[in-house]
Formats: C-alpha cells, sequence, structure tokens
C-alpha cells in the first residue's frame, strides 16, 4: 500500500499594525514548528503522531509570504485547520489562508506559480531602474524555482 499524501499552499497575510523588521523574518522551520505546536493545542498528541513523519514544508517564499506543505492524505483537513486557527508566529499577529489543496507537488507548484505571477504582474518591467531590475530577477527566480519544484 502507498502512502498517498495532500500538497496545500498557504499565504500568511499579516496584520496592518504590525510593521516588518529584520528580527521577523519567518524559515521554513519556524512554519513547521507552529504547525506542530497548533496541532498538539487544537487535536492532541495522537493526530500530531501520525502526521508526524511526512508532515513538512515542502517550499516556503518570503517573498510573497506562502508556503507549500506535505501532509498524508487522511489527515489533511486536521491539519488544514490546524494551520488555518494559528494567529500569532513568533509573537507577531498574522491569519493564514489555504490558497490550494492538491494531490500532487507538481500542481500545487504550477498553481503557486500562477499565483505568483498574478501577484506581481502589475509591475512594470519597462522601468529600468536598479531596484526594479533586482527584484524582476527575484520574481524569475522564484516562478522558476516554482516550476521545477516537482523534479527535486
Amino acid at each position: 500500500m502507498r502512502l498517498k499524501n495532500r500538497f496545500m499552499q498557504f499565504v500568511i497575510n499579516f496584520s496592518e499594525d504590525e510593521k516588518a523588521s529584520k528580527e521577523d523574518v519567518f524559515t521554513a522551520s519556524l512554519i513547521l514548528n507552529s504547525i506542530r505546536q497548533s496541532i498538539v493545542i487544537n487535536f492532541g498528541d495522537l493526530v500530531l503522531g501520525k502526521v508526524f513523519r511526512s508532515l513538512n514544508v515542502r517550499h516556503y517564499s518570503p517573498l510573497t509570504s506562502s508556503f507549500i506543505i506535505k501532509t498524508p492524505r487522511e489527515f489533511y483537513r486536521e491539519v488544514w485547520a490546524a494551520v488555518t486557527i494559528i494567529t500569532q508566529i513568533r509573537g507577531k499577529a498574522v491569519q493564514i489562508v489555504c490558497l490550494n489543496v492538491s494531490g500532487n507537488l507538481k500542481k500545487c507548484g504550477i498553481f503557486a506559480a500562477t499565483w505568483t505571477k498574478n501577484l506581481f504582474k502589475d509591475i512594470k518591467q519597462t522601468d529600468n531602474t536598479e531596484a526594479n531590475q533586482y527584484f524582476q530577477k527575484t520574481i524569475k527566480k522564484e516562478l522558476y524555482s516554482l516550476e521545477t519544484l516537482h523534479v527535486r
């Protein structure tokens, strides 16, 4: 029997009164620890034990504040609920919203790339300032990493 998984893309929305600073940078491990803590608090150790081995953050983008997690198919609803219940990460008020649930990583990566393109489509590529060129290069790297996510 094969262990089937679900891949879910989430985006972190920060409250408007919170200011971003260097120490507020989130990492994949910080997000994963917050998810595990939320599962224990809301569903108990039994559910954490069932999802612990396959629960991981497959992709995290600080540029878009979005991440993709992998979880067992039988418990994806519990993980989904635990993630959306999270209201604070490292003392910073957040709201986490699920954008997509998929059965494979490739489809989730394609959706994430499309979502990222739509997020930044208003930025003009005709502006040749150094900052805009750097930003365009960063967006291209992000899209490339999302489109090749399933290859790893």
